[in-house]
């Protein structure tokens, strides 16, 4: 006779769980992460370099926080904070539809609330349909198209792709923000 398991006690902050139920642990980049979080922005990313609004940023170099479970690195979000707000640069998971990518945001936003940031935004373009999906069913919303901001990127990072997702032209960039409410203090990094 198989027994139902009993519930999981509450996970502690950085535990967060997927909608699977299962555990993960978030964390800032370590030493020991850095060649695999090296691997995975040249695999998604096709180098270390992140181009947007006409500006080259270095993704390898921001406070990263990843996603594990059990040993395992699930996923990887870079940011950077200033003027207020909280910028997502890249936001990678190793195998998506598990929940991952949802934790890290939930994560930054406690982040950015915690910093007193007035808002948390990243930018994609216009060919990237799935994460445009994923980013309005997480709340975010469009606060500024920028027609014709891929070219401007291109023109500081000519291997920026012509083509995109689903054989897509790459032409637009499409900032998606969300308020963080109750800012208490200036921004700065937690």
């Amino acid at each position: 006779m198989k027994r139902d398991r009993p519930p999981e006690p509450p996970r502690p902050p950085g535990y967060p769980t997927t909608p699977q139920g299962r555990a993960l642990k978030i964390y800032r980049l370590r030493a020991s992460d850095r060649a695999w979080a090296r691997r995975l922005l040249k695999r998604r990313w096709g180098g270390r370099s992140i181009v947007r609004n006409g500006e080259v940023v270095r993704a390898d170099t921001l406070p990263t926080l990843v996603a594990q479970r059990v040993r395992e690195r699930l996923g990887l979000v870079t940011y950077r904070i200033g003027n207020g707000e909280l910028e997502i640069v890249t936001l990678d998971t190793v195998r998506p539809g598990e929940g991952v990518g949802t934790a890290l945001l939930g994560r930054l936003e406690e982040f950015a609330r915690e910093a007193g940031c007035r808002r948390m935004f990243l930018t994609t373009t216009n060919d990237n349909l799935p994460a445009q999906e994923f980013l309005r069913s997480r709340g975010l919303y469009v606060s500024v198209v920028r027609l014709g901001g891929a070219a401007v990127s291109r023109e500081v990072m000519p291997s920026l792709p012509r083509k995109g997702w689903n054989g897509l032209a790459v032409l637009d960039e499409i900032e998606f923000e969300l308020p963080i409410p109750g800012r208490i203090r200036p921004c700065r990094e937690p």
